[in-house]
């Protein structure tokens, strides 16, 4: 089972500030592509999955973490 993950454990865990994160959040100010990885790999490892087929792009997530 996956927990669900706390905007401060996902910062942990991608090694980004909150503000980072809200930035990527918000898309604002100006993030390093490495910090948006990061945050990637972090909520792949929770179970997340990105998809972008071409036609569609969204965020498919576990039902445990809703």
């Amino acid at each position: 089972m996956i927990d669900r993950l706390s905007q401060t454990d996902l910062c942990k865990q991608a090694g980004v500030s909150r503000a980072t994160l809200n930035d990527l959040e918000n898309d604002t100010g100006d993030p390093r592509r490495s910090s948006a990885l990061a945050v990637e790999m972090a909520l792949r490892e929770k179970g997340v999955n990105f998809v972008d087929d071409g036609d569609k792009i969204g965020v498919i997530m576990p039902k445990s973490m809703r």
